[in-house]
């Protein structure tokens, strides 16, 4: 390359419109929803 090239992310980690992970009753176990761009 001679200058910076920026590759679209086919499959982004971080969707815009996540789930909310369920409930867990276990105190170690926590989950919290993050959203993309």
């Amino acid at each position: 390359y001679d200058s910076t090239f920026l590759f679209d992310n086919d499959f982004p980690a971080l969707q815009p419109d996540a789930p909310s992970p369920g409930p867990s009753d276990h105190p170690l176990s926590q989950a919290k929803s993050a959203r993309g761009v």
